[in-house]
């Protein structure tokens, strides 16, 4: 009996990882130039090393609504791709208001594009076609396809600049945030609060 019982908890074990597999499965970034409206992609960033603990408590709240919810991977520590049938700014709505402990930064994508500068160009002008106001322009870079985030917002803010658009890092009315993935780039752009911050850096701790 004691040989049966040792194969039923082993069984059941594997039942139990193989869900779990299947549960925070992980799908590598796909290139979208414009995301199909029934598809919600969110950046989420969180500490170093809790990223399971984030995914999680991410899926807890995410789960009820979209039981197909998934993360795509994005070779970064601490960062996490997060892919649902709800409206991208829906889930930054969802995990604001949800308890989370590892949660820092959620940022709802528009575009994904290769990581060119020419590429970046063409997205940022179709996104912001018609828009009149004052933009902040704010770049992040994971990898080395780009070579400076800082390079890279100059050469984004002469462009706007040619076309007539006014930059404002003070006080904009509009927030271009461009997350540079190595080879992909996620580009967000509309009012500043459509990002939110939740945990602190500062009081990561030993988090």
């Amino acid at each position: 009996m004691h040989f049966l019982n040792c194969i039923t908890h082993s069984i059941k074990i594997k039942k139990i990882n193989i869900r779990y597999h299947n549960y925070y499965n992980t799908k590598i970034l796909k290139n979208y130039y414009d995301l199909k409206k029934n598809v919600g992609i969110v950046i989420i960033t969180v500490p170093h090393n809790k990223e399971s603990s984030a995914k999680i408590e991410i899926l807890d709240c995410i789960l009820p609504r979209d039981y197909e919810a998934e993360f795509l991977e994005s070779g970064y520590r601490g960062l996490l791709i997060l892919k649902s049938k709800i409206n991208s700014d829906e889930i930054v709505d969802i995990l604001k208001e949800c308890p989370t402990a590892y949660v820092y930064r959620v940022i709802p994508v528009d575009m994904i594009v290769e990581s060119n500068i020419s590429s970046i160009l063409k997205a940022i002008i179709e996104l912001i076609k018609g828009r009149t106001g004052r933009i902040k322009i704010e770049c992040h870079r994971r990898g080395k396809v780009i070579s400076s985030a800082h390079e890279l917002k100059v050469i984004i803010g002469e462009k706007l600049k040619e076309l007539g658009y006014k930059i404002d890092f003070r006080n904009p009315d509009f927030l271009l945030f461009i997350n540079v993935i190595g080879e992909k780039t996620a580009i967000t752009f509309g009012s500043p609060n459509r990002i939110i911050k939740k945990l602190s850096l500062n009081s990561l701790g030993n988090i």
